[in-house]
């Protein structure tokens, strides 16, 4: 997921210079624009709707403060960075008010600014998670609510008939959270419910598209899911059932329902499934509500059983906070993101403790073996036994640190397994795009390692920079077009990457002391 940075400064080459600082390092951030003044900012935000602000202090027409003030007054979401001088700091400091994000002394070191951006980018995905995660916990009450027959609130109906109008609605079944060849428990079904909760998530969101999915659970063994097309979700339950039953053990079914028109009519839907059943159960042994909070002694049969929402990791989540850094080659903000991970876990509750470190175990296992091709030797079933015999908060920490250390182990591995052939990915990958961008940077994240790192390589083991070899392979396929072709000199220069003509001809000219007329004339 890539954000939004509008980038204002009086000096044009600050300017470009962040601009290029931004696009080179793939850093999860793109250029909303430019703009050299505070009233041109304020123009660009309402069109642009940037996530982020990096702006200079000082500043002709409107200054960085009256910027920072106007974005907080009419667009408090947006974050500001203020760009400033040692001896404006001070004066940067009435800016706090405004609640700008941070401030970045000028001139900074490239790597300060990166991490910078990172920092921030992490903060505001979190930021985003966490309102979405509210949402949803009240959307999956209300429709909890109306498949029961219960009270609800209403005011949350608006916003879900809008958004799940026309919505194929689906019910899912655990038909036994404990079959015979696993040795399961009643104190084991808070898990397992979990873990097919997110195991549904994630099939759900990987599916493709960008439909809205909403697993509402309505008891411990059903649930019902929202979301775009029957015939696509036919596909992903099949994927579903065939993956619990793999990872499990158990069986589910899933039926379609119908087409939501209206947030009431699941209500009819629900009973015409013939699931609708309110459960006649004792005050403590209740079914609860999403969001609900566990008490700290949950265990055996007798346990009360709740739905875990608001306060735990779901795997997208965590594939998202793991796999960003990894995706552009910086290992040193994936360790730190895992470490912040780690150290989360010792400020929940042992039962929230446990599950957060199974679903990091999970993810870490799935990681490795969808995007690195090495095994963590992670099988949920095992490990879901496994958890029966701890009982502390040391043993969890123990159990996780085993995955995150093994993890590491074979990722290091992996990048001396992958360095050997680096370079040969690195040419493959400019054989395909050299028409593109075909940055350093898009080649480095190719390969999961840091743009530093592919470049030292490369020059190393070539002779030539990778700038210089995507030049090479240009002109080598301009030489074929214009021996081979009637294109005009401008679409052949436009085919091979270069988006301005006339740099193509000086470049071409440069390499082979002809110009391209000229050599399709030999």
């Amino acid at each position: 997921m890539n954000l939004k940075v509008l980038i204002v400064d009086d000096e044009m080459l600050i300017r470009r210079m962040l601009c290029k600082m931004i696009v080179d390092n793939r850093v999860g951030w793109t250029i909303a624009g430019e703009a050299a003044n505070g009233e041109e900012a304020v123009s660009l935000i309402e069109e642009r709707r940037p996530d982020l602000v990096i702006t200079d202090i000082r500043m002709p027409i409107m200054d960085g403060i009256r910027l920072a003030e106007h974005i907080h007054l009419n667009h408090p979401d947006v974050q500001v960075v203020i760009l400033t001088a040692y001896k404006d700091f001070a004066y940067a400091q009435a800016a706090v008010k405004f609640k700008v994000a941070d401030f970045l002394l000028k001139p900074s070191p490239e790597q300060e600014v990166l991490d910078l951006l990172v920092r921030v980018r992490r903060s505001m995905i979190a930021a985003r998670q966490k309102r979405l995660k509210q949402r949803q916990m009240m959307e999956q009450m209300c429709f909890r609510s109306i498949c029961l027959r219960l009270p609800y609130d209403a005011s949350v109906l608006g916003s879900i008939r809008e958004s799940y109008a026309g919505a194929a609605v689906w019910a899912v079944q655990v038909d036994d959270y404990f079959p015979p060849a696993k040795p399961y428990t009643p104190a084991d079904r808070g898990l397992l419910h979990f873990s097919i909760v997110n195991v549904m998530e994630e099939m759900l969101s990987s599916a493709g598209g960008q439909a809205q999915n909403l697993i509402v659970p309505i008891d411990y063994d059903s649930f019902i899911v929202l979301g775009e097309g029957r015939e696509r979700h036919e596909q992903v339950f099949d994927v579903i059932k065939r993956t619990v039953h793999a990872l499990l053990g158990i069986q589910m079914s899933a039926a379609p329902l119908g087409t939501l028109e209206h947030p009431q009519q699941l209500a009819e839907l629900y009973d015409q499934a013939g699931q609708s059943r309110i459960r006649q159960e004792e005050p403590e042994s209740r079914i609860g509500m999403p969001g609900e909070r566990e008490p700290e002694e949950t265990e055996g049969a007798a346990a009360p059983f709740y739905v875990k929402i608001a306060d735990n990791h779901t795997v997208p989540e965590l594939k998202e906070l793991l796999l960003t850094p990894l995706r552009v080659g910086e290992y040193g903000q994936f360790k730190l993101a895992l470490d912040e991970l780690l150290q989360r876990l010792d400020k929940l509750p042992l039962g929230d403790m446990k599950l957060e470190a199974f679903m990091l175990a999970y993810v870490l296992d799935a990681v490795s073996r969808q995007e690195f091709q090495f095994d963590l030797d992670f099988a949920m079933a095992r490990e879901i036994a496994n958890q029966q015999r701890i009982s502390s908060k040391e043993d969890v920490r123990e159990w996780i640190r085993r995955y995150a250390d093994r993890f590491l182990e074979q990722f290091e591995l992996w990048k001396v397994e992958r360095s050997e052939t680096v370079v040969d990915k690195v040419q493959e990958f400019v054989e395909r795009h050299y028409m593109e961008t075909c940055s350093l940077a898009e080649a480095a994240a190719y390969v999961y390692l840091s743009p530093k790192y592919v470049s030292d390589l490369f020059k190393k083991r070539t002779g030539i920079s990778f700038t210089h070899y995507v030049t090479q392979v240009r002109i080598k396929k301009a030489e074929m077009l214009l021996s081979n072709t009637t294109l005009k000199v401008t679409e052949i220069a436009n085919r091979v990457g270069f988006n301005d003509p006339n740099y193509f001809s000086t470049v071409f000219r440069k390499a082979l002391d002809v110009s391209p007329a000229q050599f399709r004339k030999r």
